[in-house]
């Protein structure tokens, strides 16, 4: 009987950790920020959105996505129909957990300026070369009050770290940026 509730502790626990795991950080996403972009232009933005400063339908969006993330087994499942900037698939390893996810928006883009390299703060520490998932959702809200999220996949890289946060570096093609520009969309990192 001792070894029966045991296990059923120790895969109670097991079961929390896996949940947990899949739960982005939402306590500090404050932290959660563009620190810059390039090339520049005048006018040009792009701008995560805390929870705190959303608008009514970027945290309609974001809460809908949030209890997505919270349902899935895993980053890995719920990112299962993501696709990278050239339509193949985007494999995130088993062990994948999603870090933040909030709103993004962009403004100011004109295709004319090509790719976008982004350098984003993310509040864990994320080890100096580490490469990670930068997922940007476009959000297609339905009659029904449903959505749906057309996930793109952007490789990452940790270029710095303090002991508090670090610095993801990626580059998004215009497309992406001007989907951002266009509509509605979220923003996630995903990683070990």
């Amino acid at each position: 009987m001792k070894k029966l509730i045991a296990l059923t502790v120790a895969l109670m626990l097991c079961l929390s950790a896996v949940a947990f795991a899949a739960v982005p950080s939402i306590d500090s996403s404050a932290l959660f920020k563009i620190t810059s972009i390039s090339p520049e232009a005048d006018g040009f933005f792009i701008e995560i959105i805390p929870v705190e400063k959303m608008n009514d339908e970027q945290k309609a969006a974001f809460d809908i996505e949030l209890e997505n993330i919270r349902n899935a087994a895993s980053a890995k499942e719920y990112f299962a129909e993501a696709v990278d900037a050239e339509g193949n698939p985007v494999e995130l390893a088993d062990d994948a957990v999603v870090h933040e996810l909030a709103a993004v928006i962009a403004g100011g883009y004109d295709a004319e300026l090509g790719d976008v390299t982004v350098n984003i703060e993310v509040p864990e520490v994320i080890e100096k070369g580490e490469k990670v998932a930068v997922m940007i959702g476009v959000v297609t809200k339905n009659i029904d009050d449903t959505q749906d999220v057309a996930w793109t996949g952007f490789e990452g890289e940790a270029i710095d770290n303090t002991e508090e946060a670090s610095t993801i570096q990626t580059v998004l093609n215009p497309a992406t940026v001007e989907a951002i520009q266009n509509g509605l969309a979220l923003i996630a990192v995903a990683g070990k």
